[in-house]
């Protein structure tokens, strides 16, 4: 077990609490973070590219002029991919865009990308983040006292609080998610990342639970993606 600094919304120490060292000290996998942060990017896209064949143009049903006798080349359409304004061969398709990662990858990924950022001393512990009001100068003033305003930050919490995501909606460089839905992707694209206690438990028992059954994830080893 490790130990993190949790502070309180005033930016003063509230104590410590213990972090499970198999998921914040583990051994990082940078090939396996770069795989899979390719393949989160690369779900994103749309792949709505869509060109258009000779048999999708408009016009062209008429035959431009006879086969023979005028001494110039023969052509069945003005739609050919020859001709200017004609369809176009070998074009992008709509089609979609999606690579399946499976879970312990992604576990193991988000594992390395966890331990990373604890690593750098990027991962900020607050007590409680509620809020009684949606204000955004309350969470403003939260991030200055933390002192990492105006750093790309990730707030993490354990369940969804409309005050708080109502209240960080207009800063710049803030964003909010359920610990339950991280994934190495949103934590490899952020500077800092802010917890609440509960959400930082959420986020280890996301991650030590295992098709229902608590096991410790070894932080020894290399993944199969890492060869």
């Amino acid at each position: 077990m490790s130990k993190i600094t949790v502070y309180t919304k005033e930016g003063k120490k509230a104590g410590d609490i213990e972090i499970d060292s198999a998921i914040f000290e583990a051994k990082i996998n940078g090939r396996m973070l770069e795989l899979v942060n390719r393949l989160y990017a690369n779900n994103k896209r749309t792949g709505n590219a869509h060109t258009k064949t000779r048999a999708e143009v408009r016009g062209g049903g008429k035959k431009p002029w006879r086969q023979k006798g005028t001494g110039r080349a023969r052509v069945s359409s003005i739609r050919s991919p020859l001709w200017r304004g004609g369809g176009t061969v070998f074009g992008p398709r709509t089609r979609e865009i999606y690579n399946v990662i499976p879970k312990q990858i992604r576990k193991k990924a988000l594992i390395s990308a966890l331990s990373k950022k604890f690593k750098e001393k990027s991962i900020v512990v607050v007590d409680d983040i509620s809020f009684d009001e949606p204000k955004t100068k309350l969470v403003y003033r939260m991030l200055s006292k933390l002192k990492i305003e105006g750093k790309n930050t990730l707030m993490f919490m354990n369940e969804h609080d409309e005050m708080v995501e109502r209240a960080s909606r207009n800063i710049a460089k803030l964003s909010f998610k359920k610990a339950s839905d991280a994934n190495a992707y949103h934590v490899l694209r952020k500077q800092i990342l802010l917890f609440d206690k509960k959400g930082i438990k959420a986020i280890e028992e996301k991650l030590l639970t295992i098709h229902g059954n608590k096991q410790h994830t070894q932080g020894k080893g290399s993944s199969p993606v890492a060869e």
